[in-house]
């Protein structure tokens, strides 16, 4: 596998170059709100680009898993690879972007993405990752201009409304709601145990970035050591163990293309 990639980088790259390369290529158009991006080169030419960033829904984290907070999962949201690569390149980047994350987020404990069926994906590359399948997500309205078929999430037509935007004003007047399938959910975890103290004063278990947080520099001054003085000794518990939702069998249908998701 090593010697098939041997002419292939990955470098993270700027926001505004995957930009440009996903809303040119990406089947959506858009680049969405990506905080983390990779390129893959071959031969020093730029042929696709990963990006990573927060999900949209605030609760995303805990309709994961009651154990996980925003900062321990990020959604792997644009993926696009032009059409001049080998067999698995798709895969390959994929598993070498996890690489990145576990150096530069070692908090990231789960990736989450989404396959969307309405236009036409079932997460084959995901199933070729060892995703987990977590099922549909549930069904969802988007605005759809009546003059050029352009479709709106609610959350993107209430930003227009907040920014004052002329356009949410267009889009109200004169568009159109649809019910949309939901999506495809996939998991995949990078880190499946996550640390934990417990609180003495309450029992309760206490994630160690909350820890830390709650600690303040003159606490750490005087006490020096954060478990004897507020925790009893940390315990692990796994991810796997604790899933808001069952995992069940890839869906099977044929998808219209891989190289974009």
């Amino acid at each position: 596998m090593k010697k098939v990639f041997s002419n292939y980088q990955i470098k993270e790259i700027e926001r505004s170059t995957a930009n440009d390369l996903f809303r040119q290529h990406h089947y959506t158009g858009t680049f969405g709100v990506s905080t983390f991006s990779l390129g893959l080169f071959k031969d020093g030419e730029l042929i696709g680009a990963i990006s990573y960033g927060p999900s949209c829904a605030p609760s995303m984290a805990k309709s994961i898993s009651s154990l996980l907070t925003n900062s321990n999962y990020l959604e792997l949201q644009r993926l696009f690879i032009f059409d001049v690569t080998e067999k698995n390149t798709e895969s390959w980047f994929i598993g070498q972007s996890f690489k990145k994350i576990r150096i530069k987020y070692p908090e990231v404990k789960v990736i989450i993405s989404f396959a969307d069926p309405n236009a036409g994906h079932q997460g084959t590359i995901y199933q070729a990752t060892n995703f987990l399948y977590l099922g549909l997500s549930t069904k969802y309205r988007v605005l759809v201009n009546n003059d050029t078929n352009e479709e709106k999430h609610p959350r993107s037509i209430q930003r227009l409304k907040k920014s004052g935007s002329e356009k949410y004003e267009d889009y109200i007047n004169n568009g159109h709601y649809i019910t949309k399938e939901g999506k495809h959910r996939y998991l995949h975890i990078l880190d499946d145990k996550i640390r934990y103290y417990i609180e003495k004063s309450t029992g309760n278990y206490v994630s160690k970035i909350y820890a830390d947080q709650n600690f303040t520099i003159e606490q750490v001054k005087t006490l020096f050591v954060l478990d004897e003085s507020y925790y009893v000794k940390t315990v692990c518990m796994k991810i796997s163990a604790h899933l808001k939702r069952e995992v069940l069998p890839y869906p099977k249908n044929k998808e219209i293309d891989d190289s974009s998701i």
